[in-house]
């Protein structure tokens, strides 16, 4: 898809990929057999990008969170400061520390999105489309694994979008605009059908009825959109707007996944709401595009089919993992 670009600045933050090796420095560091080697490594890795370690602090969080019995265990010195320091963890502190890794893993393998749902006035599981009536008597259809903050107080309509995808259809009233947050942007409305997706490396706004502005900062990035109109929105690189194509954005209202050009990073994330495994990338296929339609009902299938769109197989482990290399 081509189109008008127009520029726009948004606060970086960890990549999936970023996250994904988070996770691992996580696992390894909590491991009593860790090792000075293991430490410096990790020390290297933090050093090379800043958002290392913002991915890694996240994670800490939630280790934080889910581990009462650990903090406990050494109030004066939490988990993510040890870590941080490169402390070698005791013997006692090891087991403890092992036993949280599992269980705070497994919840983050479960879903990623763990802490930002407990901030979440809507959540939706992993049913194809979940329907809801907002404050204002605004509709919303959710897909899959979405989650929705609300503000509706004093006559303020806002929405954020924690993650996911949602169609609006906005209740009619100019004097208090709709409107949803993504990704850094904010989507204006005062009565329209508007769909709204969030993606590990982009948003997407595609207008079904009426019109919507997207601003950043207060400020419009791009003309008005209008029915039929798509705007991407990077989280790096200026916007672009085109003619959309409803079939494709809004493809998930019917169960199927149809992609044109989205890139393996994107796909994955997508396919992950509707099942419960964590899917992780080879560094070559991340950035590798796809186009095609896929069934939304049979992730893991879908994902098999995506693997081999690419000429990558996938391997399925347990449960709760899936490896496409």
């Amino acid at each position: 898809m081509t189109g008008k670009q127009t520029g726009m600045t948004t606060r970086p933050k960890p990549s999936e990929r970023q996250r994904d090796e988070a996770a691992m420095w996580v696992a390894r560091l909590s491991d009593p057999d860790a090792t000075a080697k293991d430490r410096a490594a990790f020390t290297h890795w933090l050093d090379q990008d800043p958002l290392h370690r913002q991915a890694y602090t996240e994670l800490a969080v939630l280790y934080d969170t889910l581990a009462p019995a650990a903090q406990a265990a050494d109030r004066r010195a939490g988990w993510t400061s040890r870590a941080l320091a490169h402390l070698q963890p005791g013997p006692r502190w090891g087991l403890v520390a092992s036993a949280v890794a599992a269980s705070a893993l497994l919840v983050w393998i479960d879903n990623p999105s763990f802490l930002q749902d407990m901030t979440a006035d809507i959540r939706t599981g992993r049913q194809p489309v979940t329907a809801a009536t907002l404050p204002d008597g605004s509709t919303v259809r959710m897909a899959a694994g979405t989650a929705l903050k609300l503000d509706f107080s004093g006559g303020t309509r806002h929405v954020r979008l924690l993650h996911g995808e949602a169609l609006f259809a906005v209740r009619h009233d100019a004097a208090h605009p709709f409107s949803v947050t993504t990704g850094g942007y904010a989507i204006r409305d005062v009565g329209t059908e508007f769909d709204i997706a969030d993606r590990a490396t982009e948003s997407r706004v595609f207008v079904a009825q009426g019109a919507v502005d997207i601003l950043a900062n207060g400020t419009p990035v791009a003309p008005t959109l209008h029915a039929g109109d798509e705007a991407i929105l990077p989280r790096h690189k200026p916007a672009t707007v085109a003619q959309g194509t409803p079939d494709i954005a809004l493809a998930w209202l019917s169960g199927r996944l149809v992609v044109q050009d989205t890139t393996m990073t994107d796909l994955a994330q997508q396919l992950r709401r509707y099942g419960k495994r964590r899917i992780f990338l080879t560094p070559a296929l991340r950035d590798r595009t796809v186009s095609g339609t896929f069934p939304l009902t049979d992730p893991d299938g879908a994902l098999v089919a995506v693997a081999a769109s690419v000429d990558a197989h996938v391997t399925f482990i347990g449960p709760w993992l899936a490896l496409v290399h």
